[in-house]
């Protein structure tokens, strides 16, 4: 059953609907990079950490329990703009937003400035511009 048009005018109902799907696939993504292959790539990380405030942090807090225990590495997940000390060049930074969210851009700039590799998910225009710019 599907929610009246009137009702769900973002179109939320299929985005929720889609969410297995592509929680599955950041999993797997989540695997390729930091499993066997990566490390003998020479490019594991000691530490992945998720920022995201409101939807973007549900999409992580979502990713850190599908994956607990399976990336070999901690997951920290982060709903505001502090960057943990420990984030630099050997980290992973993963930064969720959903529209306009300037915590999850201060803090994905703070960790890119620290040497991190970050990538961006969402519709953010400030994070979809660092992200060229890497």
């Amino acid at each position: 059953m599907s929610p009246s048009p009137r009702l769900d005018t973002a179109g939320m109902w299929e985005a929720a609907l889609a969410w297995p799907e592509q929680l599955t696939e950041a999993l797997e993504a989540a695997r390729r990079a930091f499993g066997p292959a990566a490390s003998e790539a020479g490019t594991s990380a000691r530490a992945v950490v998720a920022f995201g405030v409101g939807t973007g942090g549900a999409a992580c807090d979502a990713v850190a329990a599908l994956t607990a225990g399976q990336l070999g590495v901690p997951l920290v997940v982060c709903h505001h703009s502090l960057v943990p000390t420990f984030v630099g060049p050997d980290c992973f930074v993963l930064a969720v937003s959903c529209g306009d969210s300037p915590e999850t851009v201060a803090a994905a700039h703070q960790a890119q400035a620290r040497g991190a590799r970050v990538v961006s998910i969402g519709n953010d225009p400030e994070l979809a511009r660092l992200a060229a710019a890497s």
